[in-house]
């Protein structure tokens, strides 16, 4: 019953420990995993795989025994029998710790999600453990409800969770000896956020937490006292002409005032108190800003100059709580920048965001790739939840050539990795004697054909063209 609820516990738990199992022969770790920031090292089996992109956006590190179990994972099924998956989540700003043991099943909230479970399945209560001389709390589940441990790992700075699923049986050993070479660094003070078409960049503290909605493309921050930040992404689509900081600022805290933008967050019920427009500056923008307070929030509406064009923000926090969190803002607002739409390119920002709305996480397509050189290679994938679970190239031209499929990256293949390659080619080859195109699907937005070439250079053209493209069911 609750085996179809792996990839739930997978979105909102968090980390893995010591298992009582047979005896075993010692297991051995003979790779090293270590993120791109440093902050997370472990050991673990060379036969094992691990996956730290698909769920990024929940700063999340799966550890699976076989690609089969990640497969499973991804498409949310069961895993194959003797499999086990490992999930390993950084702390996020708004997640107190006791959450994961104290109404851990109603934590889908957390996400946005259902609850996790109707009720919660049958628990033991959370025991008191060591993980790699650090204190930790246990608690598991009958085999035959969830056949799942979790764990919480206190580092006295931050705590880590950890849930494992699958054959224990076959190897706990293993998971427990993985977690005694977890390796878990301090939160860098700075980090940096880049929207997947790289239309906006923005620093933010280390604490934070940042994302992009995919329904409406706005870039969310969000602190760990309750603030929001959000840049909504129908503005930097469509932004406004910079004779109007002020109106456009006005424009904004109504959209907050009335909650009439997508399905953001914001909603000031009874405004007590409006401040006067107050010019301001932050970094080289300059801009103009509108305070608020009422009795559930405080906060403002920004509009923000940016070579010509304005950009709103939205900021909103927990009554008596702004002030304190003023410097944490100006580091954002400082660093943010912004590309406006002649650099965006508007055909590349309408396809995508269809795309996004229309929420295709599983399909499979073929992508026929041809450069200046005359070499066309055919790349063919299987994506599930958003991550390659089935990868094939073949050279075609020249007819002598040969494709080694360890040459080529194949999320660059994807419907996100091929709108990247287009907004790339959309900024740099689309003026001049450079011609850019795309065609996109009428339905649901994925790329038909991306080409770009030079009026005035023979053999300058390079295409890709997406030759079948299927969805899969969930």
């Amino acid at each position: 019953m609750f085996r179809r609820c792996l990839f739930c516990l997978l979105l909102i738990a968090l980390l893995v420990s010591p298992f009582s199992v047979q005896a075993q022969d010692p297991p051995l770790l003979d790779a090293q995993y270590e993120s791109a920031d440093g902050r997370l090292r472990f050991a673990y089996p060379g036969a094992w795989v691990v996956d730290d992109h698909s769920f990024a956006r929940l700063n999340m590190i799966v550890v699976g025994s076989s690609e089969a179990a990640l497969n499973a994972l991804a498409a949310e099924r069961s895993l194959p029998d003797g499999e086990s998956v490992v999930g390993i989540m950084l702390p996020q700003p708004g997640v107190a710790p006791e959450d994961v043991f104290s109404g851990w099943w109603s934590v889908g909230q957390l996400t946005g999600g259902a609850p996790l479970f109707p009720e919660p399945p049958t628990r033991s209560e959370p025991q008191p453990t060591v993980i790699n001389d650090y204190p930790a709390r246990r608690m598991d589940f009958p085999p035959d409800e969830l056949d799942s441990a979790w764990f919480s790992i206190d580092y006295g700075w931050a705590k880590l969770f950890v849930v494992t699923y699958g054959a224990f049986d076959n190897h706990g050993d293993t998971l427990a000896a993985l977690l005694d070479t977890l390796g878990f660094q301090p939160i860098p003070d700075v980090l940096t956020f880049i929207t997947p078409l790289a239309d906006l960049w923005l620093d933010y503290p280390g604490d934070w937490l940042a994302y992009e909605t995919t329904d409406t493309n706005d870039v969310v921050l969000t602190s760990p006292e309750g603030l929001e930040l959000r840049v909504p992404g129908l503005y930097r689509q469509f932004p406004y002409p910079s004779d109007d900081a002020a109106g456009l600022a006005t424009e904004t805290l109504s959209v907050m005032a009335h909650n009439s933008y997508g399905d953001t967050a914001y909603m000031i019920a009874q405004v007590a108190d409006i401040a006067a427009p107050v010019d301001v500056q932050h970094g080289d923008n300059t801009g103009v800003r509108i305070d608020y307070t009422e009795s559930n929030s405080e906060g403002f509406a920004l509009a923000l100059e940016f070579d010509g064009y304005l950009l709103p923000v939205m900021v909103q926090a927990e009554p008596g709580t702004l002030a304190d969190q003023e410097a944490d803002l100006a580091l954002v607002l400082e660093a943010l920048r912004y590309a406006a739409p002649e650099d965006v390119s508007l055909e590349v920002w309408e396809g995508w965001q269809m795309w996004q709305r229309h929420a295709i996480r599983h399909y499979t397509l073929m992508v026929e790739h041809r450069d200046a050189n005359f070499r066309a290679e055919t790349h063919t994938l299987t994506v599930a939840n958003g991550r390659v679970i089935a990868y094939a190239v073949d050279c075609t031209l020249p007819s002598d050539s040969a494709c080694d499929p360890a040459d080529f990256d194949p999320d660059a293949y994807t419907v996100p990795g091929l709108y990247a390659t287009a907004m790339r080619l959309a900024r740099e080859r689309s003026s001049g004697d450079w011609r850019f195109t795309l065609r996109t699907d009428s339905n649901d937005g994925h790329p038909l054909r991306i080409s770009v070439f030079n009026t005035e250079l023979a053999d300058s053209g390079e295409s890709w063209e997406v030759v079948t493209f299927d969805t899969l069911g969930d």
